[in-house]
């Protein structure tokens, strides 16, 4: 199983109580940039896909590192990390896995792509790609062969089939700086973080449909989001807060999570077991 501070084939972790003694994979540490991005927990022995289905605990987590133009692959027990055979990336943003097809998925923001290919580097294509998109976050739709992703230059929120046919825009209006995005196929929602002038964190159904605000309040910078399926929970870290929080589904029941101040939070992911995230300002990934 794989995790990866960005989304929806691998589990994200359910909340537990983070201490002095967090886990930091310190095998990164030292050559771990301080713009790592997107984190994804990947699973490829049991992948999550719909409700009643048992989260596994966490084997390796896919992280995108901005400054070093690369994704890695790495083993949650001992830190250490693989760089994925992808060369160099102009600026990938965020990852998510499907492990039945053996894709991962990544935005690009500089190439202005949607890309995937195999963990061992074959197959690469891209799957979306305008001169006027900035994608940034990346969801799976695995039961419907679906991968959605934000756009923070044409504020939008667009799908295509996992090969890249079909493209549209699910939603176009309502949004500033729509980053993060995660999917519940199974109740059909979908939900994303918005950093604008009105930050707020969003759902609605997959088509784009039954739009509403959930959480408005007490947001400066949301930036990754994840849901806990086991404990039916939101989670999303602010980079401007300097928190992470979690929330029901509908947005109550908010409860403060951690909180570090000057942590420039950027992705999270949960599994059944802990939480794991990134920050800008800080060059490791922890649970």
């Amino acid at each position: 199983m794989f995790a990866a501070v960005s989304r929806h084939a691998f589990r994200r972790l359910s909340a537990v109580e983070l201490s002095p003694c967090a886990r930091v994979f310190q095998a990164m540490k030292t050559e771990y940039s301080s713009s790592s991005l997107g984190v994804k927990l990947l699973c490829l022995l049991s992948v999550f896909q719909g409700t009643g289905a048992q989260q596994a605990s966490v084997e390796s987590i896919l992280v995108a590192d901005l400054l070093n133009k690369a994704i890695y692959k790495v083993d949650a027990t001992t830190g250490s990390k693989e760089t994925l055979p992808l060369g160099p990336l102009p600026n990938p943003v965020a990852v998510d896995y499907d492990a039945t097809s053996g894709y991962l998925y990544w935005t690009d923001s500089q190439a202005h792509q949607v890309q995937r290919a195999y963990l061992n580097g074959t197959g690469m294509e891209v799957v979306a790609s305008t001169s006027t998109m900035v994608p940034d976050g990346v969801a799976l739709d695995i039961p419907g062969g679906n991968v959605y992703w934000t756009d923070t230059s044409r504020d939008a929120i667009s799908v295509a089939r996992m090969d890249g046919w079909f493209p549209r825009n699910v939603l176009t209006t309502g949004l500033d700086q729509p980053r993060a995005i995660a999917l519940d196929p199974a109740n059909g929602y979908m939900y994303w973080t918005d950093w604008g002038a009105q930050a707020k964190i969003e759902r609605a159904a997959m088509d784009g449909t039954g739009r509403t605000a959930l959480v408005t309040t007490g947001l400066l910078w949301p930036n990754g989001l994840t849901i806990d399926q086991s404990a039916q929970r939101l989670y999303w870290c602010d980079a401007r807060t300097y928190k992470i929080e979690s929330s029901d589904l509908n947005g109550y029941d908010r409860q403060q999570f951690y909180w570090n101040f000057g942590f420039h939070f950027f992705g999270i992911a949960v599994d059944d077991t802990h939480v794991y995230w990134t920050a800008w300002t800080f060059s490791s990934v922890v649970r």
